[in-house]
């Protein structure tokens, strides 16, 4: 998808218009879980609400297309759980597939619990049967095809792209082995997602509370599991995601923690008026009026000054003599150019086309051995890309020009 908006040049419209399926999504989603139309227009309220949804929608991320593909796939498969139909199963199966694709882990999890779901449907079993083979044939098509694209990729079925780059670059996969369960990390990422999420959530000092007034039923069920299944799944892993939009790794969760909080909020307004029931209602007005007011502008700052870091480099170069070839440290982070992982997400600098054909074309900087590059795009201006710190913290980026070396004859 990305490589299409590529081609198209708008890039930068793929995930919010991902963004906004998935808030229609979750209204569809939480209508069939709850029965009611209102709660699903009040679970994408509560998804548009979400500094972490919008936030991460704005981004190259990958979390988004996962999540919209995630929402409407459940979806497909709440109307086979009431309608018994194997064709709604067969394409809720294939909008998951194409989720693995993008996301393995967490649509692995979702997929199991939207499994439970249909089985547990009002149907026959005849006809859960058929819908759960339908799902089940075209699930394995999807798993077969994510298994041959890492075969191809890194020579193993099971190794994606991703575990060979942080093989690569020296990062562990898991954070926790069998034996460190008991440590004190272990327990700090084991409730460090829901800190993050209470405030990430909706923007709310107390995002979560409207949780504990979701009635028991099916929805409870079945949204509390795929919550806590994507959570569980992630426990072992480095991190819960980067700092400034939240816990990104939970993101597909957002829809269910949506549906949620939904439907807590209307059995809050539906019990009996009282003062502790204005009271609570009045704490929800109050933080969302809070949050519009505080959290957004500062969450919004902070991604401005973000995206200032991330382009400096580039914006340094801007006014180069073109076509040009910039050498510069196999990541942004290395310790010449001082642009620290912490401050910004600029793990790599900018890929190239495959063709080559870039105004300016970005080269690992190899010391001596960049005159091989010089020998064969000859016909390009050559800059290598330095960095200043200034008093503030803050970086100024410059592309330095450098001399041709010719590649002596031996």
């Amino acid at each position: 998808l990305l490589a299409l908006a590529m081609k198209l040049g708008v890039p930068w419209l793929l995930n919010p218009l991902m963004g906004a399926l998935g808030v229609v999504g979750t209204f569809l989603l939480g209508r069939e879980l709850s029965g009611s139309k209102w709660i699903g227009v009040g679970a994408g309220f509560m998804l548009l609400l979400s500094p972490t949804y919008l936030f991460t929608s704005a981004m190259l991320f990958s979390h988004p297309v996962a999540l919209t593909f995630t929402v409407f796939g459940l979806w497909m498969l709440t109307r086979a759980r009431a309608s018994g139909s194997w064709s709604h199963a067969g394409i809720g199966a294939m909008l998951l597939g194409v989720a693995l694709f993008t996301r393995p882990l967490t649509t692995m999890v979702l997929s199991l619990v939207g499994a439970a779901m249909l089985l547990s449907g009002p149907i026959s079993d005849r006809k859960k049967l058929q819908c759960l083979g339908t799902a089940a044939l075209v699930g394995l098509v999807f798993v077969a095809g994510l298994a041959a694209y890492n075969g191809a990729l890194t020579g193993d079925p099971f190794r994606s792209g991703y575990d060979v780059n942080r093989e690569v670059n020296g990062v562990e996969r898991f954070k926790f082995t069998f034996e460190q369960f008991t440590s004190g990390e272990f327990l700090e990422l084991l409730v460090f997602p829901f800190i993050r999420y209470n405030f990430w959530l909706l923007g709310w000092p107390c995002s979560l509370f409207l949780l504990f007034f979701v009635p028991p039923g099916e929805l409870r069920r079945f949204a509390l599991a795929g919550v806590i299944g994507v959570w569980l799944a992630h426990l072992p892993w480095t991190a819960v995601g980067v700092n400034l939009t939240g816990a990104v790794h939970y993101y597909e969760a957002l829809p269910l923690l949506a549906i949620l909080c939904a439907a807590g909020w209307a059995a809050l307004l539906e019990r009996k008026k009282s003062a502790e029931n204005g009271m609570l209602n009045a704490v929800v007005f109050s933080s969302i009026f809070v949050s519009l007011v505080l959290f957004y502008p500062w969450a919004a700052g902070n991604l401005g000054q973000l995206a200032e870091r991330n382009n400096g480099p580039y914006v340094a170069t801007e006014n180069i003599q073109k076509p040009a070839i910039i050498f510069t440290g196999k990541t942004l982070l290395d310790n010449e150019l001082r642009l620290h992982r912490f401050t910004t997400w600029t793990f790599f600098r900018r890929n190239n086309d495959p063709e080559l054909t870039n105004d300016v074309l970005w080269f690992n900087d190899l010391g001596p051995d960049n005159r091989i590059a010089m020998a064969i795009f000859s016909d390009r201006h050559f800059y290598r890309l330095i960095s200043a710190d200034e008093e503030d913290g803050t970086q100024n980026f410059a592309a330095a020009p450098i001399e041709y070396l010719a590649i002596s004859a031996r």
